[in-house]
Parts: C-alpha cells; sequence; structure tokens
C-alpha cells in the first residue's frame, strides 16, 4: 500500500512542480498541471475569502507555518523511499555500493536543507547595474527602499530578495543569490540519486528486459519493491533533469527564472515594432511607442528625438550576461552581501 501511494504522490508533486515548462506545453503533463493548478487556486481563492470574512486574517498567519508541511512531506516521502530501498534492496547488493550510496543521500539531505533554512539574500545590495531595458532605478512599493537591479518583492516571504529566482513552495523558502547554488546542487544530486538508484534497483532484480514485471509482480514482496523503486526512479528522473537542464539554460542566456518573463515582454515589444532605441550622452535608453508619443519602459511619458527602432535582440544587450562558465561561478560562489 505504501508503495503505490508514494509513486502517486510524487507523481502529483512534479506535475504541479515542472508541468509548466515549455518542453511540456501542448502535452498531456500541461493539462494535468493547469487542472491541478486550477484546483489549488479554487481552494486558495476560497481560503482567502474565509479568512477575510470569517476568521480576520487568522488563517493567513497559520498559512505561514503550514507552509513548512511542503518540504516536510519531501522529507517522510523520501526517507520512506531510503527506507524501503535499505530494507529490502540493499542487501541484496555487494556492500561496496555504500561508499557511493551514503554520501549521495547525505548530499542529497544536506542542500534541501540549506536550500530551505539559509537567508536568500533578504538584504538586497546595489551590486549589479541598472540596465535600462528589464530594470531600472524604483523604489519597492512594499519595503519603501530602493529597488536593486535583480531583486524582487517576494509577496509570500514579504521581504525583497537579491538575485530573486523564484519562490519554491517546495522548500518554503525563496531560491535567491544565497540559495541558488543550494537548489541548483539539490536538483544536481536528484538526478544523479534517481540514475544510480535505478542502477542498483536493477542490479538487484537480476532480471531482463522481457522478465521485468513478471519478475516484479509474480515472484517476492522484495522484488515487487525493489521494481516500484526502480519505476520510481526512471519516472521521476526525466523530469528532475528537464527542470536542472531549464535552469542551466538559464545560467548560459545569464537570466533568471523571473527575468524570462521581463525578457518575454521585451520580445513582445520588438516584435510588434513598438521599442526604440535613444542614444544619449550617458548611453542609450529604450522607449515604448504609443498612438500619443513615448513613455520609457517604466511608463513614464518622454520627449524622443530620432529615435531608431529596435529590430531583433542584436540591438539588445543583456549586461548580466558574462558568459556560462562566469554566470555559474557568480551563482554558486555568490560574494557576501
Amino acid at each position: 500500500m505504501l508503495v503505490p501511494l508514494l509513486l502517486s504522490l510524487a507523481a502529483v508533486v512534479c506535475i504541479l512542480l515542472l508541468g509548466d515548462l515549455p518542453v511540456f506545453r501542448n502535452t498531456f503533463i500541461s493539462l494535468l498541471h493547469s487542472k491541478l493548478s486550477r484546483l489549488l487556486d479554487g481552494s486558495v481563492s476560497t481560503l482567502k475569502y474565509l479568512d477575510s470574512h470569517h476568521f480576520n486574517g487568522k488563517l493567513r498567519f497559520m498559512a505561514r507555518f503550514a507552509g513548512w508541511a511542503i518540504p516536510a512531506f519531501y522529507i517522510v516521502v523520501y526517507s520512506s523511499a531510503l527506507w524501503l530501498f535499505a530494507k529490502n534492496t540493499l542487501p541484496l547488493l555487494p556492500k561496496n555500493h555504500l561508499s557511493i550510496v551514503i554520501p549521495s543521500v547525505l548530499l542529497n539531505y544536506y542542500t534541501f536543507s540549506m536550500a530551505v533554512l539559509l537567508d536568500p539574500g533578504s538584504k538586497p545590495a546595489c551590486i549589479y547595474p541598472f540596465d535600462e531595458i528589464i530594470y531600472t532605478p524604483s523604489t519597492c512599493r512594499t519595503c519603501k527602499t530602493l529597488k536593486p537591479a535583480r531583486s524582487k518583492h517576494c509577496s509570500t516571504c514579504d521581504r525583497c530578495v537579491q538575485l530573486f529566482d523564484h519562490h519554491c513552495v517546495w522548500l518554503n523558502n525563496d531560491v535567491g543569490y544565497y540559495t541558488y547554488r543550494y537548489f541548483l546542487t539539490f536538483l544536481a544530486s536528484k538526478v544523479w540519486t534517481f540514475t544510480y538508484g535505478a542502477y542498483l534497483c536493477w542490479i538487484a532484480l537480476a532480471t531482463t528486459p522481457r522478465m521485468f514485471w513478471h519478475t516484479v509482480t509474480k515472484t517476492n514482496s522484495v522484488n515487487k519493491i525493489s521494481g516500484a523503486l526502480f519505476l520510481l526512479c526512471t519516472l521521476l528522473l526525466p523530469l528532475v533533469a528537464v527542470f536542472l537542464a531549464e535552469h542551466l539554460r538559464y545560467i548560459y542566456l545569464g537570466v533568471t527564472t523571473n527575468e524570462t518573463a521581463k525578457w518575454d515582454y521585451i520580445r513582445y515589444l520588438f516584435e510588434n515594432r513598438l521599442l526604440y532605441r535613444v542614444d544619449t550622452e550617458n548611453g542609450c535608453k529604450y522607449i515604448i511607442a504609443h498612438e500619443t508619443g513615448y513613455t520609457t519602459l517604466g511608463g513614464t511619458p518622454v520627449n524622443a528625438h530620432e529615435p531608431k527602432l529596435v529590430r531583433s535582440w542584436k540591438d539588445l544587450q543583456n549586461v548580466y550576461d558574462k558568459g556560462f562558465v562566469s554566470n555559474l561561478v557568480e551563482r554558486v560562489f555568490p560574494k557576501a552581501l
């Protein structure tokens, strides 16, 4: 009973976590993600209504603590799977595998714990320049302080975060300046854990592809559990690998998850011939064309003299992209703020 439950819960978690990635668009996975998300959004809206009309904000206060239920859920599911593996599969394997299994498991626990518990960078500093494209000098509407480039106010955690990537409900924390390296390493460790775990389960089963289903369902309970763990690893591996690949792609492009939406807006502007560039003594400024004139990207009306139409990405420059290796080093080894 425990194994099917673990498989079902893991599938739901992965669909919610990864189902909106571009690679799954217009697929059955994206459809399931959409339905589950609407169900969750409806539940949240209902709770907000009840909170504002009947509980005077007490539910919101309780929800801050309830957020820890999701990372606790991961620990329970992962630990349960490890317990099943140690009790049933591991005794069938040569003991030399322990020298790899134990460090792999400890790395996974460590990186997850650090990503959950560490401050992501809640005291932003102006270490990045304003590129005047996706970031311009502004004040945080909530904190009432200067909003450094590449930072963002997280409405869930109620704080501004340096190099904000996204708020991760599975960590109950923000993935930002200090936590991104642990988040990235955690994903890499999961890819390795699923790969190596599937390999070990296959060795323990000592079967062939043709006899796999018979070995798992018709022999004994140990093989049934090893087979279920093998399926769990092989099903989750592609999903986590795609998620890791997506973040490595963002590092290659020199953007964060939060910034991809901003660049999508810039793409929309120049594809619709609405984005112009104005050269000034202090560099170039980018403005948006409207029926009645021009405005800055922040919406402030401006007078522009002979603006140049932005026709492609070549006319733009991402000042935060320093090359894949430098971008990766910057994320993995952040300097003290």
